[in-house]
Parts: C-alpha cells; structure tokens; sequence
C-alpha cells in the first residue's frame, strides 16, 4: 500500500507541473498589457487588459483551484495558497487600472500602488 500512496503521490506531482507549466504561459500572457507600445490607444489598452490579462488571470486562478485538489506535499500546497492569492491581486488590480481608464481619472492609483506593492512581496517571498 505504500507504493500505491506514493504512485499517486508522485501521479498528482506530474500533473501538478503540468499545470504549473500552462500557469506560466497564461501568466505571460497576462503579462503583455504591460509590454503594449507607449503610443498605444485607451482602447487598445482596455482591450488587453480585459482580454490578454484578466481572462488569462481567470484561467490561472481556475487552475490553482484545480491544482489544490490533488494529493500534493504540504510546501506545494502553502504555494499553491500564495498563487491563488497572487492571481487575485493580479486581477483586482487590472480592474482598478481597468476602471481608472475608462472613468479617465486618477483616484483609483493609491489602490493599485498598494495593489503592486502586494504583489511584489508576495512575488519575493514565493522566490
């Protein structure tokens, strides 16, 4: 019986960096917003934010929720934990940068300052 818990262990491991490999290209892509031409149009901006970013940080989040279903050591889980946390402020704050555009108005840069301060601790601390 311990090499069956182990096989399916190590089953749900493989499937774990599976899922963390399309995590990471869905979080590059996500990521594109921030790479769009200085001369880029509010719109084209808007349609990157909601398209490229926050649709991709849905499948993200979608698959860490998956992903703590699986048989996993308890350090993969507690980052599993981070990574759902990490996508949540990634999508909060493409929807205040989102709002911030399309009201063309400044009050919402304190939330999404604090917003990116977050998500750079937690990138720290997930290095």
């Amino acid at each position: 019986s311990i090499i069956i818990v182990f096989k399916t262990v190590s089953n749900d491991v493989g499937k774990y960096q599976e899922k963390m490999t399309e995590f990471v290209s869905l979080e590059e892509k996500a990521l594109t917003v921030f790479t769009l031409p200085e001369t880029a149009s509010n719109e084209q901006i808007l349609n990157a934010l909601n398209n490229d970013g926050i649709k991709n940080w849905e499948k993200c989040l979608a698959l860490v929720t998956e992903v703590q279903t699986y048989d996993l050591p308890d350090d993969i889980q507690e980052r599993n934990k981070a990574l759902k946390n990490y996508c949540e402020m990634r999508i909060e704050c493409y929807q205040l940068i989102y709002k911030a555009i399309t009201e063309n108005t400044d009050q919402y840069r304190p939330m999404i300052d604090s917003c990116n301060v977050r998500i750079e601790r937690l990138i720290k601390s997930l290095q």
